[in-house]
């Protein structure tokens, strides 16, 4: 941890005098000079899929098992597909599912984030037989410690299973 010498002059403003690490927020009303170095962690969570998941349900929860990066402010629950937030923040979200077929009429499907409007796409195919779609959303939004991301995919048009395709659906979050 780092000490963070502050000093006030009415002519030019705040100065910090040290490397200094800000984690979060930093509001500084009037000037700020720097003599040293500031770096702001970045507030990022990104996972995908390793694995289909076929279920034959309407609706499923996408289970993403797999962390490529994670600054700490997040917890994704490997079983369930579901994310955490650890900290309140602004966060951009986006979503990528691929679905695919193992055969019979299935041809449409939609996926959202749960319980956030506005956050659907729609896949279709013309072609039952091959059925393989992407969609992919986003979405800026106010979250709170303890809000979670679950991405859940129905299936619209068709009577065989859904399949979400190994390593084809991601999950993006980034703290703005």
């Amino acid at each position: 941890s780092s000490e963070i010498l502050l000093s006030m002059d009415t002519q030019t403003g705040v100065t910090i005098n040290t490397n200094a690490f800000i984690a979060d927020n930093l509001v500084v009303e009037g000037n700020l000079v720097v003599n040293g170095t500031v770096t702001k962690q970045a507030i990022a969570f990104d996972c995908y899929n390793s694995q289909n998941n076929k279920t034959l349900t309407v609706k499923t929860t996408v289970i993403y098992d797999v962390i490529r990066y994670n600054s700490g402010h997040f917890t994704l629950n490997s079983t369930t597909g579901i994310v955490t937030f650890n900290t309140p923040m602004i966060a951009q979200v986006t979503f990528r599912i691929s679905t695919g077929s193992d055969g019979g009429e299935t041809r449409g499907y939609t996926a959202y984030i749960n319980g956030i409007s506005g956050s659907k796409v729609f896949m279709y195919n013309r072609n039952p037989w091959n059925a393989d779609q992407t969609g992919t959303a986003t979405i800026i939004k106010q979250f709170q410690t303890g809000d979670v991301i679950e991405i859940i995919c129905e299936r619209t048009v068709g009577t065989y299973p859904i399949i979400t395709v190994a390593e084809a659906c991601g999950l993006t979050i980034v703290g703005l």
